[in-house]
């Protein structure tokens, strides 16, 4: 059983983007009475010629500016002071939000993001797939700043697979700050392909486990699940994508492909909420 406490992260590399994550936390926690953290990571370069002296001074100053940094912006912020914590990590960004989350047990990450001109751009070497991939809270996704209350129309993506009822109860909790309505759509592939009854079927069935209450059904026929997805926020000028997706924890070979989720994220949904499985 998965357990998380009341408290969101938001990772900080002071640009825009986080900035952006920033904001949204804010919202969300005054919303939940939850507890906001901000976690700003050290990625140390990987350079042979430095002595120990050297690297020291560098860690020393860097966490000086960061703190700094943190402390500006929590000041600046809307959140009382006592409700926000500042912690500076030291190594890989990716690994170190993963492992700082997993240990705290946040309800959720939210994460800036710049826009991407293509997946190879967006995978190498990315920290943004580590953390939607091996985090075991949800991630938030943010390449286009929406206020909460403007939240009103949400795709939760699904192919009737089980889906852990942790997932969506986190994305019901979401929903009830923003009142908005979910919509659960099944793509219908030449690969995955299931008649009117069949999906019907499952839909009830689905719902009798997940008890979701202001939703709206659909299917999409479409030659790959991610255009379906993304065709479909687009005709209901949805503001977020949902999405359950699977987890790379115990996967030791990566094949040279790209997931559905990655696929998504590269055609720039404003929010992409996330949780693996």
């Amino acid at each position: 059983m998965r357990f998380t406490k009341n408290t969101v992260l938001v990772p900080l590399d002071f640009s825009e983007h986080s900035d952006m994550a920033l904001t949204m936390a804010t919202e969300i926690a005054l919303k939940w009475k939850a507890s906001v953290i901000l976690l700003h990571v050290i990625d140390m370069p990987d350079y042979k010629g430095m002595d120990d002296k050297l690297i020291n001074h560098f860690k020393e100053e860097a966490r000086y500016f960061a703190q700094t940094k943190m402390d500006e912006w929590v000041a600046r912020g809307t959140m009382p002071i006592k409700q926000v914590k500042c912690e500076v990590v030291i190594g890989n960004a990716g690994s170190k939000v993963v492992e700082f989350a997993n240990k705290e047990q946040v309800s959720l990450i939210l994460l800036g993001s710049k826009k991407y001109e293509n997946a190879d751009e967006m995978l190498a070497g990315s920290a943004m797939e580590r953390i939607l991939r091996y985090a075991n809270c949800p991630v938030l996704t943010i390449k286009e700043y929406k206020k909460i209350e403007e939240i009103k129309n949400i795709v939760f993506a699904t192919d009737f697979k089980p889906t852990h009822t942790f997932i969506t109860k986190q994305l019901k909790r979401l929903q009830e700050i923003t009142g908005a309505t979910i919509h659960i759509l099944k793509v219908n592939t030449k690969d995955s392909w299931m008649s009117d009854a069949a999906i019907e079927n499952e839909m009830r069935e689905y719902n009798e486990i997940h008890n979701f209450t202001d939703f709206h059904f659909h299917v999409a026929n479409s030659e790959s699940v991610e255009l379906g997805i993304l065709h479909y926020y687009e005709f209901i000028y949805a503001d977020m994508i949902a999405m359950s997706i699977h987890s790379l924890i115990h996967e030791k070979v990566r094949f040279n492909n790209y997931y559905i989720t990655e696929r998504v994220l590269q055609n720039m949904p404003a929010l992409l909420w996330t949780c693996i499985q």
